[in-house]
């Protein structure tokens, strides 16, 4: 019973005594200090692969936000187009002034 007790009380010491060196070292911002070297290069690979993938998610956002401005410019160009360049200009009304309609 004595030694269960004994480990009992030495493993809560070592995980306070732990918990204590990771919010230290969380404080100072070294926790790689207590990192494995697998944590260390799992941690740098996902680094990389955010790196990345946030490039390419921001060259898709510029681009939608291209093809929008795109999209308005050329509306806006459309209609002025339409509007100055009517039916009747289309007819030629100034170069022929009666028009004929024929009813069906």
């Amino acid at each position: 019973m004595i030694y269960i007790q004994k480990c009992v009380r030495g493993w809560l010491a070592r995980t306070k005594y732990l918990r204590e060196l990771r919010a230290m070292l969380a404080e100072t911002g070294q926790q790689d200090l207590l990192m494995t070297n697998d944590e260390i290069d799992r941690r740098d690979k996902g680094k990389f692969i955010f790196k990345h993938w946030y490039a390419y998610w921001q060259m898709k956002k510029r681009n939608r936000i291209r093809e929008a401005a795109t999209l308005k410019i050329q509306t806006y160009w459309r209609m002025w187009l339409v509007k100055n360049s009517s039916f009747l200009q289309a007819l030629e009304v100034e170069k022929y002034p009666k028009l004929y309609f024929l009813k069906e």
